[in-house]
């Protein structure tokens, strides 16, 4: 089976018209003849290299692809009459399968080298359509204000929203729905920042209130505490002259007690040393009337022991005194009066 290598042969000294025509008719030609490929190579390298890449045009990019998609067209009617001879020639299968990745390689790296251009433009397109939905997902988040936003923070958005620029150039398709994402999320940050300004001047107004206020009580507080203070001093002064007046009074109430005590105490010596003068008197006079009564009672004795020796006979009352009053004193030994 002969697969057909379909290469338009422009009118250029450039291409070898009948290399290519055989190579057509015939792919399996360059399994057999290696020159044959080479000749066959640089005809079709020099077809692409007529080729003028433009990515800025669909024309351009078309005709890219199509250049591309020839290349390959003859990769693959080559790779397969290179089956096929494989199937009938086992014997060679090792050359053949060289050259066919010999040639495949080079095919390939040519259809690469042709196509560079447009996966260039490709992964451009690529990056750029990235960069355009980072933009957009950057456009939706502003849109979102968060609960605890101040505005401060709205009015930084607001900015840095401002610094986005949508080229209808960049964005392509995307442009009206980009230019849309912008202005909502401006509309949206406006509206939060006048909402948050107004709230933010309710609250600086309640706080200043508030501090009005609290300054007010502080005042009062203040007041109150002299107030209580100047009454405390007062009530001090008072309690103080009280308990002056009080200790003057108990003082006095002592003095006048001790003086009391003293004259009861004076009053009590007295009438214990009159008590004493008299005591001493009645026991004087006792001890007197005691001495009289013996004084008494020994006279009596006498006289009777007088009288006794008397009536002896022999005496008279002098020698009997004599002899008594002799006994009495002791001088006369062994010998007593019992009073």
């Amino acid at each position: 089976m002969n697969a057909q290598v379909k290469i338009d042969t422009p009118d250029s000294e450039a291409v070898d018209v009948a290399i290519v025509a055989d190579v057509t008719e015939n792919p399996a030609l360059v399994f057999t003849d290696g020159e044959k490929f080479d000749e066959f190579f640089k005809a079709v390298e020099a077809e692409t290299d007529t080729l003028i890449p433009d990515v800025t045009t669909e024309k351009g990019r078309k005709a890219i692809a199509s250049m591309a998609y020839k290349v390959a067209q003859s990769k693959t009617a080559i790779d397969d009459a290179g089956k096929g001879l494989n199937a009938d020639a086992q014997a060679s299968i090792k050359k053949i399968n060289a050259a066919r990745n010999l040639y495949k390689e080079k095919l390939e790296a040519l259809r690469d080298k042709v196509r560079e251009p447009l996966n260039k433009w490709d992964n451009e397109q690529k990056a750029i359509q990235a960069e355009n939905e980072i933009v957009m997902s950057r456009l939706r988040a502003f849109a979102l204000v968060a609960h605890d936003a101040t505005s401060k923070s709205v009015s930084d958005d607001i900015e840095r929203l401002a610094e986005i620029e949508i080229g209808e150039e960049r964005f392509g398709d995307d442009y009206a729905l980009a230019i849309g994402l912008h202005e909502s999320a401006t509309q949206i940050l406006c509206a939060a920042l006048e909402r948050l300004l107004k709230e933010e001047a309710g609250r600086a107004e309640l706080q200043q209130l508030r501090k009005a206020n609290e300054a007010r009580a502080k005042k009062d507080a203040e007041a109150e505490q002299q107030r209580l203070a100047e009454e405390r001093r007062v009530e001090a002064e008072k309690r103080k002259a009280e308990e002056e007046k009080a200790r003057e009074a108990e003082m006095k109430r002592r003095e006048e007690a001790a003086a009391e005590q003293a004259r009861i105490d004076e009053s009590n010596r007295l009438a214990k040393i009159e008590e004493e003068r008299a005591a001493k008197a009645r026991h004087e006079a006792e001890e007197a009337n005691r001495r009289a009564a013996d004084a008494d009672h020994r006279e009596a004795v006498i006289k009777a022991a007088v009288e006794a020796l008397m009536r002896t006979g022999h005496l008279d009352d002098i020698q009997a005194l004599a002899i008594i009053t002799a006994i009495e004193s002791g001088s006369i030994p062994n010998i007593q009066i019992n009073f």
